[in-house]
């Protein structure tokens, strides 16, 4: 689904503040299509099922707590933390906050015309003219930015329709009691890394948990995530979208990053 990746230098500190996103540094490695596994029909349904619910929605909010892998140069794997907090309003509006374990924080807005980032404290601002709505934005750092994270899948208008055709396994593991609480469990393998979800039960399978390991990355790092409090169909305000700067912010550059090679 997607992939991850360190920038350096200079760069790295203007595209950091993109990368707050989600604040997690990610980037591609594109996977070799192996031999088609079985495609459980329980778990595609529970799959298609989730991604449903999830575009019904015209306003969804959610906060996540993640672990993910940095790869070092020497293969160490040093395991990073990020809370996330996320409001989307369909089809054009979005905002996060995200506080990493090395205490940085960043807000972000995106207004259905461009995404911006501010650090805390303020003073400094990176933006991405991105018409079209949050798919297309959404669409667009993937492409020219190389970012992308797992939960930020999850805000697609329609996920499944996004994946369907990269999945070459599928498998329902069953219910699975995490912290007096009974998930679905999933299994998947797509052309791009390897996935489980765990879903709530009933007829609103909404992802509690989410694994990603990006198996075509160096040192196959992971991502873990925990969601809770999703909201559907609530009232939002819509003033928190707006991405206004002071004029004497100072902007930061965010240069376009081409595709890494193939593993």
């Amino acid at each position: 689904m997607t992939r991850l990746r360190m920038l350096a230098g200079m760069a790295m500190k203007a595209s950091a503040a993109l990368l707050l996103l989600l604040a997690v540094s990610t980037a591609g490695a594109t996977a070799q299509a192996g031999e088609s596994g079985p495609l459980d029909p329980k778990a595609v349904e529970r799959l298609q099922r989730m991604s449903e619910t999830l575009a019904k929605a015209h306003t969804l909010s959610l906060k996540a707590e993640s672990l993910y892998d940095r790869v070092e140069l020497s293969g160490v794997k040093i395991k990073r933390a990020v809370t996330q907090e996320i409001i989307l309003q369909r089809p054009d509006s979005l905002y996060f906050r995200s506080s990493r374990d090395d205490g940085k924080v960043r807000e972000g807005r995106y207004d259905g015309k461009a995404l911006t980032i501010v650090p805390q404290g303020g003073s400094a601002y990176a933006r991405i003219e991105a018409p079209g709505g949050v798919d297309a934005m959404l669409d667009l750092i993937q492409a020219d930015y190389q970012v992308n994270v797992p939960v930020a899948d999850l805000l697609y208008a329609d996920l499944y329709g996004r994946v369907k055709d990269h999945l070459l396994s599928g498998v329902f593991l069953g219910p699975r009691t995490i912290d007096g609480e009974v998930l679905d469990h999933l299994s998947f393998e797509t052309t791009g890394a390897d996935w489980q979800l765990w879903l709530e039960q009933g007829d609103q399978p909404l992802p509690r948990r989410l694994v990603v390991t990006f198996v075509n990355a160096p040192g196959e790092p992971e991502y873990l995530t925990v969601i809770k409090d999703w909201k559907l169909d609530q009232d939002v305000d819509a003033s928190q979208f707006k991405s206004e700067v002071p004029a004497d912010w100072r902007r930061l550059d965010v240069p376009k990053l081409s595709p890494p090679a193939k593993q």
